[in-house]
């Protein structure tokens, strides 16, 4: 007998892609215990299986599913709104941990809040280009510890590079203020510190838990239009590559995929694309619509339906400057229960 009761903490109902998810984490597990068992094929499942495609038939039936709900990229109007606020970098150290972080997840694409936890100092490798400037990389020890190959064996590496000068200047700036009580990336900042301390942090390292929601509350102390998650930040290197027409073998290699048919999903239109679509149908130009989604928030472009004024050269003027896109896994809340006798 197998059965699989799944509860989410507020009753609510999982979905489709969820439940199969947890199916795929199930074979994932036997597999790494080297367990003979397959629990999409084998004989002994069939019934099981049979009894999940009924039950997913079910919710079909009741209206309980919903489309799968990717990972929006961030948005232009907020990745100003971002940089803004990372720019008091140089004296705040939980500024300086949010904004390495934020670097080091979008230009290397790491997945997985265990696996940031877990950086080291000596993970990033320190390079100069062709022309003598400075830049960052994933260290030839951390891409051997992550990359051992075989059959059972995780890739977590990347090619991504961190280039651009201010960038670069964080991180040495953080890793010059690290505590050495511990060689850990990610430490917690003290109360109080000034320039010209030795170390801005308390020798006590950013968790696993509280990593995972560091974008939310960076979303949130940096008064963003939406609240992002970790993974957001990953959607939106994916995407910004992808607009940029950088091959999908390039993009591989910086985001760690496997397969060019998982980037697919990525490249979805924005809220803002989807409007100037239904605008354009309804005979608007084009400028018009520039100026009526720049000054919109989400919320509001979602309320607007009739065109705006004709805006006034002021207007025009005071429209936020678009910035790159840079278009950042789930996490389930609830009880997972799998019996198998």
């Amino acid at each position: 007998m197998h059965t699989l009761k799944l509860d989410k903490k507020n009753g609510a109902v999982y979905a489709k892609a969820s439940i199969l998810g947890f199916r795929s984490a199930v074979q994932r597990e036997l597999s790494q215990l080297k367990r003979p068992i397959n629990v999409f094929d084998d004989k002994e499942f069939e019934e099981a299986n049979e009894s999940l495609d009924g039950h997913l038939k079910q919710m079909k039936r009741d209206g309980l599913t919903r489309p799968t709900k990717h990972k929006q990229p961030i948005s232009d109007k907020d990745m100003t709104t971002l940089l803004e606020y990372f720019s008091k970098y140089e004296y705040d150290a939980a500024t300086l941990t949010e904004l390495v972080w934020f670097l080091v997840t979008y230009h290397f694409c790491l997945r997985g809040s265990e696996t940031q936890s877990l950086l080291t100092s000596n993970d990033l490798e320190l390079c100069k280009d062709t022309n003598g400037m400075d830049y960052y990389k994933l260290a030839t020890s951390y891409t051997e510890k992550n990359h051992q190959g075989g059959i059972s064996g995780k890739d977590n590496t990347s090619d991504g590079r961190i280039v651009k000068p201010w960038h670069v200047q964080a991180v040495k700036l953080l890793l010059s203020k690290l505590n050495d009580k511990t060689p850990r990336l990610f430490q917690i900042a003290r109360k109080h510190q000034r320039r010209e301390d030795e170390t801005w942090y308390t020798g006590q390292v950013l968790g696993k838990n509280t990593i995972e929601k560091i974008m939310s509350k960076i979303s949130d102390k940096a008064g963003l239009c939406e609240v992002y998650t970790n993974h957001c930040v990953r959607a939106s290197t994916i995407t910004n590559l992808q607009c940029k027409g950088v091959s999908s073998t390039e993009i591989m290699r910086t985001s760690g995929h496997r397969n060019v048919q998982s980037l697919a999903h990525y490249l979805q239109p924005s809220e803002e694309e989807k409007l100037r679509t239904a605008r354009l149908l309804d005979g608007e130009e084009d400028d018009e619509i520039d100026i009526i989604l720049s000054q919109a928030t989400p919320k509001q472009l979602q309320e607007l339906e009739k065109p705006s004024a004709s805006p006034s050269a002021s207007a025009s003027s005071t429209a936020p400057t678009s910035a790159p896109q840079i278009c950042l896994s789930g996490v389930f809340h609830g009880n997972v229960t799998i019996t198998m006798k």
